[in-house]
């Protein structure tokens, strides 16, 4: 590329005000070797490129954080409904003339629910 520059006379060169270019260290190189005169301004799309990259690393990073806390407070979740069941059965085993087969009164409120992660507040 810079043959190609280096082509063009160098009254023509001289007269380039601007160069617009991405981040690359060789493209600087070029522009100051071929266009000693102009200013090299970087252009928005590299810019916004860049900054998406980022944002998006960062995102991911904030996102596995909360998919793991979230993981783990389901899993704390279903341990405790598991938890009521067992105490329930042992409370009719040791209760049989209340039962006495058939199971009374309502159904117990947590076995209703469904899990539902908390709000994650602080990560990131």
């Amino acid at each position: 590329m810079l043959r190609w520059l280096l082509e063009i006379p160098e009254e023509e060169r001289r007269g380039v005000l601007d160069v617009s270019m991405d981040f690359s260290d060789s493209m600087k190189l070029i522009a100051k070797t071929a266009i000693p005169c102009a200013k090299i301004s970087l252009d928005r799309f590299h810019v916004f490129q860049d900054l998406n990259k980022y944002f998006m690393k960062a995102f991911a990073e904030v996102r596995d954080k909360v998919l793991v806390a979230i993981k783990h407070e389901k899993a704390a979740f279903e341990r405790k409904v598991e938890q009521l069941a067992r105490n329930r059965k042992r409370y009719r085993a040791k209760h049989p003339k209340r039962y006495r087969g058939r199971k009374r009164g309502c159904k117990p409120k947590w076995r209703k629910k469904d899990f539902k992660p908390s709000t994650m507040k602080g990560y990131g």
